[in-house]
């Protein structure tokens, strides 16, 4: 069952049909028994690679909407409306200047995303889901020590790179920036004991 997927996801690659790709390794990882086990490490990081290309490239309307400044908006205040982060705001509108915003500007914002955090002790990784399905894994760094954290639920902050360092989930720098641009306040945290 393994083979035609993988020969779809090559094809896929070469016409460089991103939203393709995606399908086909999320219906690889999803196959029984384990079939991709040898190379899904491999899956998990191209996945994550389109996720954020189809977030902040292609602009994906799945995640991102079109909002139209008003009187009395500012960048962090139009991020928080819609759940988003004023760094993913920023990203997704390169040549806008947010020290200057003028009513009218059209901005390209992620609209209410439903981000979830799992963090997995024993594998040492932490997962975004978005809408319930794996957008990117982030892999604790070697030599950075075991996640302290208990397991169960929690909430995340505003900060998340500072509540990753005191609860002592030791990321790689670029990988909790990335994180931190990404997930707004209040997103759900599992941790978990595998």
């Amino acid at each position: 069952k393994a083979k035609p997927l993988l020969l779809r996801l090559d094809e896929a690659r070469n016409k460089g049909d991103i939203e393709m790709q995606v399908s086909t390794i999320e219906q690889l990882r999803a196959l029984p028994g384990g079939a991709v086990a040898d190379i899904d490490d491999k899956l998990v990081s191209l996945l994550g690679t389109l996720n954020m290309r189809r977030l902040f490239e292609l602009k994906n309307p799945q995640w991102v909407a079109e909002v139209v400044v008003k009187r009395g908006d500012s960048a962090i205040r139009i991020a928080q409306e819609n759940g988003s982060t004023l760094s993913s705001l920023k990203r997704l509108n390169p040549s806008v200047d947010f020290d200057r915003l003028k009513i009218g500007t059209r901005l390209k914002v992620m609209s209410h995303p439903d981000f979830a955090l799992v963090i997995h002790k024993r594998l040492r990784s932490v997962e975004l889901h978005l809408n319930g399905r794996l957008f990117k894994r982030y892999d604790l760094p070697a030599g950075a020590p075991a996640i302290p954290l208990e397991t169960g639920a929690y909430r995340t902050p505003a900060n998340l790179r500072e509540y990753f360092r005191r609860e002592g989930v030791r990321l790689a720098p670029d990988d909790a920036a990335e994180l931190d641009q990404l997930v707004p306040r209040d997103t759900p945290v599992r941790v978990s004991e595998s």
